[in-house]
């Protein structure tokens, strides 16, 4: 990406059986972004947040600008601490869904 560019972060849920019973109930609607978070590895499912640490972690996104867009700011700042910071932006890309990054 050329800088000053734009590059396209997206969240990803696949209708399992148990997202399914969670939007049919609107008492379990807010278990479905954790569902998301967890299917990652099974499902190849993936959060807005989860897909901005991707971009951030091969250096594609400055931190400071995925954190700005981030749902919530401040959770993604303490899983970037809790990972490593920048030291975990020299790690390998990342598998998602099938696709590296």
């Amino acid at each position: 990406v050329e800088e000053g560019g734009r590059v396209v972060a997206v969240e990803v849920m696949l209708v399992t059986g148990t997202i399914r019973d969670c939007i049919t109930d609107p008492e379990r609607m807010e278990e479905i972004i954790d569902l998301i978070q967890e299917g990652r590895e099974q499902y190849g499912s993936q959060t807005f947040d989860q897909h901005l640490m991707d971009l951030v972690k091969s250096g594609i996104v400055e931190f400071e600008l995925a954190k700005a867009a981030a749902n919530s700011p401040s959770d993604f700042d303490l899983k970037w601490n809790l990972i490593g910071g920048s030291e975990a932006a020299t790690a390998p890309e990342s598998e998602v869904g099938g696709f590296t990054l």
